[in-house]
């Protein structure tokens, strides 16, 4: 089974992911890369039942999350930082990978995933964000300066639901 972690290195000033696999007896197994022209971040990653990758974090400008030689998946960020969520095989292989926020900075800062692979999604955002980021149109807007929220994509990566945690902050 072995373990994977997240590295957020440093290349020419802006953060990449680098997404490492270890065997049980600590000996690399591979290592993939998330990167891009912005500051991209990772910030929590699950292994699910199937030994699939799912990993959260944040994201500026334009990276690649298929972390395949020669093919490109790209997500665009809509202001100065929007939340992702990708799920890679076991090998890391690029399975989905999908984007939420609006036009200010929005952070995720929590990851689970259920025992039928459905995946949720915590953190914060500060304007009005559309939370499907498929065809369709799931709006919230904060009550405050800014609000969390918890999002739930099934195991395809498709949205399911969205709910706001009103904050109330005013400042």
């Amino acid at each position: 089974v072995g373990s994977s972690v997240i590295l957020n290195g440093d290349a020419g000033g802006l953060r990449d992911i680098a997404i490492c696999k270890y065997d049980l007896a600590g000996t690399l197994v591979w290592v993939k890369q998330v990167a891009g022209a912005g500051d991209d971040q990772g910030r929590r990653i699950r292994i699910d039942k199937q030994g699939n990758l799912v990993f959260t974090g944040i994201f500026y400008a334009t990276p690649d999350f298929d972390p395949a030689t020669g093919t490109i998946f790209n997500l665009s960020s809509n202001g100065w930082g929007d939340i992702f969520t990708c799920k890679w095989s076991a090998a890391g292989a690029f399975i989905w990978a999908n984007a939420t926020g609006g036009i200010d900075s929005d952070e995720a800062y929590g990851l689970g995933i259920d025992s039928a692979s459905n995946v949720y999604v915590t953190g914060r955002f500060q304007r009005a964000t559309d939370f499907d980021p498929g065809a369709g149109v799931f709006p919230l807007s904060p009550i405050g300066l800014l609000d969390g929220f918890l999002v739930k994509y099934n195991a395809s990566g498709a949205f399911s639901w969205a709910k706001q945690i009103a904050c109330n902050a005013s400042v």
